[in-house]
């Protein structure tokens, strides 16, 4: 899965636009998964999460490669019509500038004062440890209320299952020059979760939910554009829910035969032919070649889950 072996120390943003991607890179990419397609033949097949980021091994790999969202194990489970006339907009993640932290005090003003009903929950882990982030803090303090909570701890993955199932709308306001080319678990899981997403165009994880109406665009990187696409998800909160419940059971669905099938490829076309001296030696090849075999071991775990569910 290509989404685990993307070096997690490179940023990948506008990579594929600019083509500034180093030596350095393309030389990791070639040799961990040229190595793979040794040992797996014609078996092999590399899944991105977006076209943007599976262009840049096109040339080498084209007919080896597909795109579909990563495989988020966790299930969330989330009432019909949560909150009424007051909608709940979550955010989940690591405060930085990229993920848009800094439109929401503006974009939280508008909406007060156009009087608009809703609550909104805005998880900022890390948000006192960086200069940014207390900035940040200091201008969302005078919003921060029932209606507007903001959680700058760590939480445990009850509680982010909570958060997450408790939103009427999952907001993404993503710099689109940073995330062009990337993808979102917390999108993918609120997809699986039948949550429809406010998300900044130009971000292509989320191209195919535009265009299935099950999620709302950002027109612009901007607070402005931030506040009117929150209201307009307001009105069109009906048809968005029912589009996205939709296509959650369509993926559920889906889930248990996408892990099978990782199954089977990883026992049949892995495990017999990596013997303790290949292991070794792939393992110490490049990045990509040793987390693969941490993507293998991640999928015992993830079976073990599903079984359990």
């Amino acid at each position: 899965m290509a989404w685990v072996l993307v070096p997690s120390d490179i940023s990948l943003a506008g990579a594929v636009e600019r083509e500034n991607w180093s030596e350095a890179i393309e030389w990791e990419l070639d040799e961990g998964f040229g190595k793979l397609q040794e040992i797996a033949g014609e078996s092999l097949t590399i899944y991105f999460e977006t076209e943007s980021l599976a262009s840049c091994l096109r040339p080498r790999f084209d007919s080896l490669i597909r795109i579909a969202p990563g495989p988020n194990v966790i299930q969330i489970t989330r009432n019909e019509y949560n909150n009424g006339d007051r909608p709940h907009f979550v955010a989940l993640g690591h405060l930085n500038i990229g993920k848009g932290y800094g439109l929401f005090p503006d974009a939280i003003k508008q909406l007060i004062d156009r009087d608009v009903g809703f609550s909104m929950t805005l998880h900022a882990a890390g948000a006192r440890q960086t200069q940014f982030g207390r900035e940040f803090l200091e201008r969302i303090g005078q919003y921060r209320s029932s209606q507007v909570n903001v959680i700058t701890d760590d939480i445990s993955p009850d509680q982010y299952k909570e958060i997450l199932g408790s939103a009427d709308f999952l907001m993404l306001p993503y710099d689109p020059v940073e995330y062009h080319a990337r993808g979102s678990g917390v999108f993918n899981e609120a997809e699986l979760g039948g949550i429809p997403s406010i998300v900044t165009r130009g971000c292509s994880f989320a191209n195919e939910a535009f265009a299935d109406g099950r999620a709302i665009s950002i027109s612009e990187y901007s607070s402005n554009s931030l506040a009117e696409s929150l209201i307009a998800a307001i009105s069109k909160r009906r048809s968005l829910e029912l589009n996205s419940r939709r296509y959650s059971g369509k993926r559920l669905a889906q889930l248990q035969g996408s892990i099978d099938q990782i199954s089977r490829c990883c026992s049949v076309h892995f495990k017999p032919r990596l013997g303790i001296r290949a292991r070794f030696e792939l393992a110490m090849s490049s990045y990509f070649a040793r987390t693969i075999l941490a993507a293998i071991a991640a999928r015992r775990r993830m079976m073990k889950y599903v079984r359990t569910r």
